[in-house]
């Protein structure tokens, strides 16, 4: 099975982040897509079951429907409860401690609204999408779990 890399022209918009403050990174942390991981399944189970050990990524804690996401500034432990007001722990006072390329496919997608309000994230890259693309890995969860 091979994993649709999403190709992502460098959308960063520090002119509109910056003052803004990363109202979205403090609300939720941005998912991964298994494409981030890599190319094969096994370049995806072997980066996915990394980052979760090492708590650079978590799951969420949707028992059927999990995905993975950033961790939530605070948290620890693989799974971690993704809920309204759950900040990012990448944000840092400067913006995001990733380089672009290493952010999550929902941030890096991430249209910024030059008005300060609520930034607009495609619905070909929402959770429901990301749940989806992560069904296959449930087995590699239920194991990490």
């Amino acid at each position: 099975m091979g994993a649709v890399k999403l190709h992502v022209l460098n959308n960063q918009r520090p002119e509109v982040c910056t003052p803004c403050g990363g109202k979205c990174c403090h609300n939720a942390p941005g998912a991964y897509f298994p494409g981030d991981f890599g190319e094969t399944d096994a370049e995806i189970r072997a980066g996915v079951s990394a980052a979760l050990l090492a708590g650079t990524t978590a799951l969420s804690d949707y028992d059927e429907e999990p995905y993975v996401h950033a961790p939530i500034k605070g948290r620890s432990g693989i799974v971690q409860e993704v809920v309204s007001k759950s900040p990012c722990a990448n944000l840092l006072p400067a913006g995001c401690s990733l380089e672009f390329d290493r952010r999550p496919t929902q941030c890096r997608v991430l249209e910024p609204d030059p008005a300060g309000k609520v930034c607009r994230l495609p619905t070909s890259v929402g959770d429901d999408a990301c749940r989806e693309a992560w069904a296959p890995f449930l087995d590699l969860f239920n194991e990490l779990r």
